[in-house]
Formats: structure tokens, sequence, C-alpha cells
């Protein structure tokens, strides 16, 4: 349910399981890096629902639905989403 209120905050691991992905392959001005870019959804454990966001330090060839898959955060963090750069698969 949209805009209810939070009763508190819940921890999350920084790593989980990939549920979908998908390449964009088209050059976008608002994007940073050059194509192809790598969207994925993130199930972090202890999570209930997934988390989208880039994914990186892999080919979209060897994608497969479950992979596990950890953040890598910026150095310099600001305390909002793009802290993390963006998320790497688990060796």
């Amino acid at each position: 349910m949209c805009f209810r209120k939070t009763e508190g905050w819940k921890e999350v691991s920084d790593s989980g399981a990939l549920v979908t992905h998908t390449t964009v392959y088209h050059a976008l001005p608002c994007q940073e890096i050059e194509p192809p870019i790598i969207y994925g959804i993130i199930l972090l454990d202890g999570a209930d629902t997934g988390l989208l966001h880039l994914l990186g330090e892999v080919n979209p060839k060897n994608l497969n639905i479950g992979m596990r898959f950890q953040a890598v955060f910026k150095e310099v963090r600001k305390g909002d989403i793009r802290d993390i750069k963006y998320f790497r698969p688990v060796k």
C-alpha cells in the first residue's frame, strides 16, 4: 500500500538475488555511463520487495535469475540511493 505511515526501519543486507533484468543499448543523456546499461531488480536478503539498480562487472549474456549480487558503494557518500554505484556478481 502506498503513502502509508512507516512504523520503523528494517535493516537489510547489501547483497541479494537477481529477480529480473534488462539491458539498454541506447545512450541516454541522463546516464553517466555508456551502453550497454544493465538494470536489475535485486531482492536484498531480509527485504520483502526488490530494489531496482544498475548492474556492473557482468556481461548481460551471463545473467541468470537467482544470481547473487553485492552492492558496490562510492567512496564518498551523501546518504541517498546514488551512494550505491552498482551491484556486482558475488563470486
